[in-house]
């Protein structure tokens, strides 16, 4: 069985939060989409605070007591792994994993070096595959086993036909298709498993610099364009369903802003 970690850690702006509808599809959401510096809850209900400006990852419990801090060169993403280990994408060292306390046991997989990380912008964890990095400045998305070896890769070399352009974020659906924020393209690309592209969608034209991704059990696809002022809301083949700017407040179980956009289960 896949795990999936539904929360995405991103940055906030301070821009105020938006209050979305969830319900997607029939029956009961299992999950809420939120935003900001409240960071990432992992399968072990740790709240993971990636803090860029202060360069900072903080873990706490879930009443919000902390439990460790550490500090890093330039921190954007962090995931938390069900042995208890983390694993921060630091765009100057590349992938670090560390124990609960943060301190840190070795770099998985170094940025700079040949064939290297090329300034990290997001990573989730692929269960048994291991990770999923979106690598920015390399224009690509890799597989990376724990232990360091690149198992696959996703997006066309630069000057080929439509390459990807500085992915920003990356999520999988429930068919196991990885959708990758194609942020230099103005689109969300998805992938299937053996590098094929499945599809593009870029909310009918409406997406400008979109940023993060979120896909929530049930089905529907949030992407946060800081550019657009918007979060689009989309079904899994990408047809729109609804545009929510920042002029709109809708009461419900989902928040975001234009920043980015993450899911945590409800039982959680």
């Amino acid at each position: 069985m896949i795990r999936r970690t539904f929360f995405r850690a991103v940055l906030s702006s301070g821009a105020a939060p938006l209050l979305l509808s969830s319900v997607g599809c029939a029956g009961e959401p299992s999950a809420r989409v939120s935003s900001g510096p409240s960071g990432r809850i992992d399968g072990l209900g740790r709240v993971l605070e990636v803090d860029r400006f202060a360069r900072t990852v903080r873990v706490r419990d879930e009443r919000g007591a902390e439990l460790a801090v550490g500090t890093f060169l330039d921190p954007v993403d962090a995931v938390g792994l069900d042995d208890g280990t983390i694993v921060v994408a630091d765009t100057a060292r590349g992938i670090v994993e560390l124990d609960a306390a943060l301190h840190e046991r070795r770099v998985v997989r170094a940025a700079g070096e040949r064939d290297g990380l090329h300034r990290p912008a997001a990573l989730i964890d692929d269960g048994a595959r291991g990770l999923l990095i979106a690598d920015g400045y390399a224009h690509r998305v890799i597989g990376l086993s724990l232990g360091g070896a690149v198992t696959a890769s996703y997006g066309a070399p630069r000057g080929s036909d439509r390459p990807l352009n500085g992915p920003a974020d990356l999520a999988v659906d429930a068919l196991d298709h990885i959708h990758v924020v194609d942020a230099g393209n103005a689109r969300v690309r998805i992938f299937a498993r053996s590098g094929a592209v499945i599809a593009d969608y870029d909310a009918g034209g409406a997406m400008r610099v979109p940023r993060s991704i979120a896909i929530t059990p049930e089905g529907r696809v949030y992407v946060a364009d800081a550019v657009a002022s918007a979060v689009f809301a989309l079904d899994l083949e990408g047809r729109l369903l609804e545009t929510i700017t920042m002029r709109d407040a809708i009461p419900g179980e989902v928040r975001a802003s234009i920043d980015g956009v993450a899911i945590v289960p409800l039982a959680a």
